[in-house]
């Protein structure tokens, strides 16, 4: 009698593990088994941002560095700048990523998960001349607006 008890357990055990574990609606995955995917793929990531970043850089080279989360619908919530090496204050570089187009959304068990994605971004702008010296105007003139509303305070 004893042996069938331990076997019921065994078969009951094997059963519970071999079973596939729903994905609660509210749990974030750090490693589904299908990660999110930006639509065009990373080339195409790191060219939109590198775009969106162009536009307000005044310097050649940025680094940064944020955690997101791709929701089941693809879209970008709780943006965190982890490292930011850039012209750009933390604001600024959430909104550009906040605007972005949807992502493919992580897949775990064969259900669309939640899920954390870091975005690494190391860029070097290649300006012309005249746009560089077009640039360092601006971000002088930028400068010393911010140094004169400094010390009026």
């Amino acid at each position: 009698m004893r042996k069938v008890h331990i076997l019921f357990l065994l078969l009951l055990f094997a059963t519970l593990c071999k079973s596939k574990t729903v994905a609660d609606s509210d749990s974030i995955y750090l490693k589904p088994e299908i990660p999110a995917q930006y639509e065009g793929g990373t080339l195409d990531l790191m060219s939109y941002l590198s775009k969106k970043m162009a536009d307000t850089h005044c310097y050649s080279h940025a680094h940064i560095i944020a955690q997101i989360i791709v929701e089941k619908d693809g879209s970008i919530s709780n943006v965190r700048v982890r490292r930011n090496f850039s012209d750009l204050t933390d604001s600024e570089l959430k909104t550009i990523i906040y605007e972005m187009p949807k992502w493919k959304c992580a897949v775990h068990n064969g259900q669309k998960v939640r899920s954390y994605t870091f975005i690494n971004l190391h860029v070097t702008f290649q300006f012309s001349e005249e746009e560089i010296k077009k640039r360092e105007r601006e971000c002088d003139s930028i400068r010393s607006s911010s140094q004169s509303t400094n010390l009026e305070r």
